[in-house]
């Protein structure tokens, strides 16, 4: 806003014979002011003659001869103006004035809002030792910070930052509309899968929290625990797996399920074994095919042909052997291989061990020839226990040395079997490092879903849609984004049912979910 001022001072002066009024001149002049420009305009007058020179002395060590001059000062303040002139009749008047700018201060202000708990940290600019400021945050609040931060409940707040200098004779006001959205606690979650070959699938928690409870539906009438699971199905075929994520402190529930397929190959094959004693074991080709050559490597040096094999061992012992099938039409192979246990001696306490690891927490299964033996186990961790099934859970990772002690309750054999069990425990940042918390819910979707993530930095994203074959069909949304949680609503409505690829690109690093569209 411009500020007129006129400011205006009359003299008289007498020229020539006592008690005779001579020539008379009046010095004056008026401002405005915008920021720190000052536009001034001459104001004098002359009874004889006209004003015929002009000098300024604007109070900051600058001058000037022209009429209606424009001064910009180098900074805001109050400051002493001087107007001289003279006029073709040799008349000569000052004026001396005030003239008051204060510009040189444009404020502004960069908030950042925290979608969890409503927390808004505000940042003022320009910065100096010499400026002072104060915050209206809109709700009757006030702060006198350069650096705030202030709570609200969810809402819009007209926010506005004065900042002055010392002076006190500088000072401008920036606004801003602020708008607080504060998201409940998500537990979305979603998992992925790994074909392990014969129906073995693992399935892994995406994202994993230690914080949440998992339940999965494996969608063959049977059911599992944990983040990390790993599950056996009973044939070939179709299966709606299904997860429920609990979290204990907010009670928030949420379930995905995917659709795992388990496909047959022409000639995959297994075999089963009998031990029928004194290292005399009978092999059977499962499923059996009279179209299928089979050969076998019972890990021995030796081998043998058939669908049907008899085979003794030359001691008691562990055993690799392996089952290769040909399909001699379609010339279609493969080979299945198992660890068999022989007792070749009548020492019932002949026992070893095998065990599963997942994530620190390992089960032990005593491999036994007799009914009657009792186990002890020690886990090379100062703990230990009894039973011929166990679990034990590791605290850190390391080489552990088990042993388990058998004893015979009907000969009174004992024997002793030791193994080292290597233990790798994954934490929750290095799970967390592998992945941006990319989500999408609900999935499937029939008409819009929501898609998160969430950043650890500030970093150029592209989140876009690719169908199965990795082709892309949609991008949803590029460009720089903040560190924090991201959510966008996709519209699914024109895009075909089918399994599609959720991608997000960050920074170099890629993140890929299954996504589901239905109609």
């Amino acid at each position: 806003m411009k500020k007129i001022y006129t400011l205006l001072f009359a003299a008289l002066i007498y020229l020539g014979c006592p008690g005779k009024a001579a020539a008379q001149c009046t010095a004056g002049f008026s401002y405005t002011a915008s920021g720190n420009i000052a536009t001034f305009t001459d104001m004098s007058s002359a009874t004889a003659g006209s004003v015929v020179n002009w000098g300024w002395s604007f109070g900051d060590g600058t001058f000037s001869t022209t009429q209606n001059p424009v001064h910009t000062y180098a900074s805001c303040g109050v400051y002493n103006v001087s107007l001289t002139i003279f006029t073709s009749t040799f008349c000569s008047n000052t004026f001396n004035g005030t003239v008051t700018v204060n510009g040189g201060i444009t404020p502004s202000f960069t908030y950042t809002v925290d979608t969890t708990n409503g927390d808004v940290t505000f940042q003022g600019a320009p910065l100096g030792f010499n400026l002072e400021y104060v915050w209206n945050f809109g709700d009757g609040t006030f702060d006198s910070a350069a650096f705030a931060t202030h709570n609200y409940p969810a809402g819009s707040y007209n926010v506005c930052l004065t900042v002055s200098d010392n002076t006190g004779i500088c000072s401008a006001s920036a606004c801003d509309t602020v708008i607080v959205n504060i998201t409940p606690p998500s537990c979305n979650t979603t998992f992925t899968f790994n074909d392990n070959g014969s129906g073995n699938v693992s399935f892994q928690v995406a994202p994993f929290d230690f914080g949440m409870d998992y339940t999965w539906d494996y969608g063959d009438g049977t059911t599992g625990t944990g983040a990390f699971s790993f599950h056996t199905f009973p044939a070939v075929g179709s299966y709606t797996v299904c997860l429920t994520a609990v979290d204990s402190a907010t009670m928030c529930m949420s379930s995905f399920c995917d659709t795992v397929v388990l496909a047959a190959t022409p000639c995959n094959t297994t075999f089963t074994f009998t031990d029928n004693g004194s290292g005399n074991v009978s092999f059977q080709a499962s499923p059996f095919d009279f179209g299928m050559d089979y050969f076998w490597d019972f890990g021995d040096t030796t081998t043998g042909t058939g669908g049907f094999a008899f085979h003794t061992f030359p001691a008691s012992g562990s055993y690799i052997v392996c089952l290769t099938a040909v399909d001699s039409f379609s010339m279609c192979t493969s080979t299945f291989c198992d660890t068999i246990l022989v007792a070749a001696d009548t020492n019932n306490c002949n026992v070893t061990f095998t065990q599963s690891d997942n994530n620190g927490q390992v089960d032990f299964i005593a491999l036994s020839f007799a009914s009657n033996n009792s186990y002890a186990w020690t886990f090379g961790d100062g703990n230990s226990g009894t039973g011929q099934t166990i679990s034990n859970t590791y605290l850190s990772e390391g080489t552990y040395y088990v042993c388990l002690t058998t004893t015979n309750s009907f000969d009174g054999c004992t024997s002793t079997f030791c193994d080292s069990v290597d233990i790798t425990i994954v934490s929750v940042e290095e799970l967390q490092q592998t992945n941006f918390e990319l989500t999408s819910y609900p999935n499937p979707a029939a008409s819009q879903t929501t898609v998160s993530y969430f950043l650890k930095g500030d970093a150029p994203v592209e989140l876009c849609i690719s169908d199965i074959a990795g082709r892309k069909i949609n991008v949803i949304e590029s460009g720089q984004r903040i560190r924090g949680e991201h959510k966008v609503l996709l519209n699914t409505e024109n895009i075909e049912s089918g399994i599609y690829l959720l991608q997000l690109n960050a920074d170099g690093r890629i993140e890929t979910r299954k996504i589901v569209i239905t109609k």
